[in-house]
């Protein structure tokens, strides 16, 4: 059974780990990796403290609006769960994956407050899991569930900014 077919025998995206573990899982060794080798961004504690703060309080926010725009809608994140519209109001009229944007944001903040560059580089590592490990998946699942009317959101709406 090819790709296709196995997306549309279920009515959900074929994602295979859960996005927020992998999320976690790198967070925790960025961190342990840290602690035995330190490798601080800046000297500056002070200054990338309060970016780290500012960047991770716009990524809670950010994630924040679109759940709330997902309730309202009667949808869900979750990837185990069917979508069931296709939303284009808020950041998704700006972004098809607003979502994943702020928890980038949210990486890079704690990335600042911790003061590693070990989160640094593990943002391409998640940026590559989530591109190709989630929303490809994602992205065929709802081209198969909402055709058309799919298509033309990601016409005009790109999948990051």
């Amino acid at each position: 059974m090819n790709g296709l077919d196995e997306h549309k025998t279920q009515d959900r995206a074929k994602v295979l780990l859960f996005p927020p573990l992998v999320g976690l899982a790198l967070i925790i060794t960025g961190i342990v990796l840290q602690i035995f080798v330190p490798l601080r961004i800046t000297s500056a504690t002070t200054i990338i403290l309060i970016a780290g703060i500012i960047i991770l309080i716009c990524g809670i926010g950010l994630q924040i609006v679109c759940l709330r725009i997902l309730r309202q809608a009667k949808t869900t994140p979750l990837f185990q769960k069917p979508t069931t519209n296709i939303l284009q109001s808020g950041p998704y009229a700006r972004s098809r994956n607003p979502i994943y944007i702020a928890v980038f944001l949210q990486f890079l903040g704690l990335a600042f407050i911790v003061n590693t560059w070990w989160l640094l580089l593990f943002l391409p590592v998640l940026y590559v899991y989530l591109r190709f490990g989630v929303i490809a998946h994602e992205e065929l699942y709802l081209e198969q569930k909402f055709g058309d009317e799919y298509r033309a959101y990601q016409s005009k709406v790109s999948r990051w900014l």
